[in-house]
């Protein structure tokens, strides 16, 4: 298609892992890059990295996730202060031991500024959680 941005145009290839995400007080970054979270409330529990994506672009994000307990889980990606949202995931039920992948990805159609993806934990009572191999690419 005319005018598309090329998909292998390195100035659009950039990937970020937890390592640049914010975390809810309640969780921590291990050396390892996975992300603990111990008596976590229902809350958004991962958020960020707050960079510019070009118009025209795909963003996928991908993560590995644990709890010793049933959970819901959500996640969405909005950007510019939450003025703008994207896209979200359907809110799904993670059984209690099951390490579960989660990936989606989004067409962002034009430049967004400040793009935040948020993983978000509900359930009844304290949650504890690991999240592994969190990605968020664009290209």
């Amino acid at each position: 298609m005319p005018g598309l941005a090329e998909p292998d145009n390195p100035e659009l290839r950039r990937s970020y892992s937890s390592k640049e995400m914010k975390l809810h007080t309640c969780a921590k970054l291990n050396d390892d890059g996975s992300v603990t979270g111990k008596g976590c409330p229902s809350s958004l529990v991962v958020f960020g990295p707050y960079v510019s994506v070009p118009g025209r672009s795909e963003v996928q994000l991908r993560f590995d996730i644990e709890s010793p307990r049933e959970l819901q889980l959500t996640s969405d990606m909005i950007s510019d202060s939450a003025k703008q949202f994207h896209g979200a995931l359907d809110e799904l039920l993670l059984s209690a031991h099951a390490k579960r992948s989660v990936s989606y990805r989004l067409h962002v159609f034009e430049t967004a500024r400040t793009l935040e993806a948020r993983i978000g934990l509900r359930a009844q009572g304290p949650i504890d959680f690991t999240i592994t191999n969190l990605s968020l690419n664009i290209r």
